[in-house]
């Protein structure tokens, strides 16, 4: 157990003290919020005119959503899937202790030693649980991808490298490209409803589901309990 946990501990620091990343050009990163690209580090020498962006998730994630360059964001996906190569060896060797420990404590694999205390009891109901959501999820998925593929087509060329394939570098783009197209129409959308009848017809609907009755009360007397002078009480 002192091996595992050594194990674990190497793995986590190797985590948080990670200091892989990529240099990219200006262009390369064309997308990227100014606020993030004002962080990243300037190069010298023969990275003079690139920008170190690191592979951690508050500079890899914004790049993957926001740089409109597909290759780029390639570029980026591989550096971050291949960081951390020290924490090859040790996470092999912490996979085969854990099951090791688990067969001398009389299960068959770390699985079912995980589920034994709790109140699955056991790893037949997770797979079985995992399988009845695949199959409700799979088909939306399917339809979901087709959706950001359509987008994907639909960017400009000089940004694409591959318009009829959907690659995993493109979902995080494509699928905030999505969000911003929704909310714009939402947006519109919401400006036909007036904010009082809405919050009139909602407080109903609350009433109706939760068995709760919503009575307005005398702004004259709720001196002490009103934050705004535009909260309605």
């Amino acid at each position: 157990m002192k091996r595992l946990n050594h194990l674990e501990r190497d793995c986590n620091r190797n985590l948080n003290e990670e200091t892989t990343g990529l240099w990219l050009t200006q262009s390369e990163l064309e997308g990227l919020p100014d606020a993030i690209l004002a962080r990243l580090k300037e190069g010298e020498c023969i990275q003079t005119g690139q920008l170190w962006l690191p592979t951690k998730v508050p500079f890899s994630a914004p790049a993957m959503m926001n740089v409109k360059k597909e290759s780029t964001r390639k570029k980026i996906y591989y550096t971050v899937e291949n960081r951390m190569a020290g924490n090859v060896p040790l996470f092999r060797e912490l996979v085969l202790l854990r099951d090791e420990t688990a067969r001398m404590l009389g299960h068959p694999n770390h699985f079912a030693r995980k589920t034994s205390d709790k109140m699955v009891q056991g790893p037949q109901v997770v797979v079985d649980l995992l399988s009845e959501i695949r199959e409700a999820v799979v088909p939306l998925t399917t339809s979901d991808a087709e959706e950001l593929l359509v987008l994907k087509q639909q960017e400009a060329a000089a940004f694409v490298e591959t318009a009829n394939r959907l690659f995993y570098w493109d979902i995080p783009y494509f699928t905030l490209r999505r969000i911003e197209r929704t909310e714009t129409r939402e947006t519109t959308v919401s400006e036909y409803f007036e904010l009082h009848m809405t919050l009139q017809k909602l407080l109903q609907r609350f009433q109706h589901l939760l068995g709760v009755e919503v009575r307005r009360i005398d702004t004259a007397h709720c001196e002490g309990l009103i934050w705004h002078e535009s909260l309605e009480s």
